[in-house]
């Protein structure tokens, strides 16, 4: 029952009725599940993501790889769980399909943060 309303909770933020069933927060969702379900692996998600956050500055790349990481840890650590993190993962890669298009082309483009402003606003984001 529990995985039910886990996978339900990441199919409602993912395909939200709220945004016309586009966009939503499906990745967020994905790490609240995780953490709910084994902070073992959550603690793991969080620092896959923020390794490779820190290290491409792209947020897809980072989300997409430690979702990756979700049922591997699960397989090992909580097995009851591992058909729920392949739904999971399998969801995000569907949801981003766009960002791994861009990946694979080269044409993500990085998040800038840690940099000293212009005070002219970044043609690149709106």
């Amino acid at each position: 029952m529990r995985s039910l309303v886990c996978l339900a909770s990441v199919i409602g933020h993912d395909y939200s009725i709220f945004l016309k069933f586009k966009g939503g927060k499906g990745i967020a969702t994905s790490f609240g599940v995780v953490f709910a379900l084994n902070w073992r692996v959550g603690v793991v998600m969080l620092g896959a993501w923020a390794f490779l956050f820190l290290l491409f500055k792209i947020a897809s790349l980072a989300s997409l790889t430690s979702m990756f990481f979700v049922p591997v840890f699960f397989y090992f650590w909580a097995g009851e769980y591992f058909l729920l993190a392949i739904i999971i993962f399998g969801l995000s890669l569907v949801r981003h399909r766009v960002n791994i298009e861009r990946l694979v082309k080269g044409e993500e483009k990085p998040i800038k943060i840690f940099t000293k402003g212009t005070g002219k606003k970044d043609e690149n984001r709106s």
